[in-house]
């Protein structure tokens, strides 16, 4: 159980990083590209996310993304950041604290915030 928790939080770290990188990529767009998205999936395929269906959705997910421009001079410059995969590997960690069965073992959320860098 030991291993499957060290794998969890390994594979945690690898999202963490693809996250970072992605973010400052929009930053510097001032929004999440579909290049940012395709990248990013890349990306999380090669460290063992590739892309799923999941309940009709396909993961990664960018739901709830800034998908239009944003400037450095607005208002909010904020641009946001979501990805969202399913967490197959999580019933396994549920199981090393006692649970039985999971359902439905949840999902990897991911959600980074930053500061468009962006003019017109």
């Amino acid at each position: 159980m030991v291993i499957i928790f060290a794998t969890f939080l390994l594979r945690q770290a690898k999202i963490d990083d693809i996250k970072a990188r992605a973010l400052q990529m929009a930053q510097t767009e001032g929004y999440v590209t579909t290049t940012i998205i395709n990248d990013t999936r890349t990306k999380l395929s090669t460290v063992g996310f590739p892309a799923v269906v999941k309940g009709g959705v396909t993961y990664p997910s960018f739901t709830g993304s800034t998908t239009t421009k944003v400037l450095k001079d607005d208002v909010d410059p904020t641009v946001r950041l979501v990805i969202q995969y399913p967490a197959s590997d999580l019933s396994k960690l549920m199981a090393f604290f006692g649970a039985t069965t999971v359902e439905d073992p949840g999902y990897y959320y991911l959600e980074a915030n930053g500061r468009s860098e962006t003019y017109e």
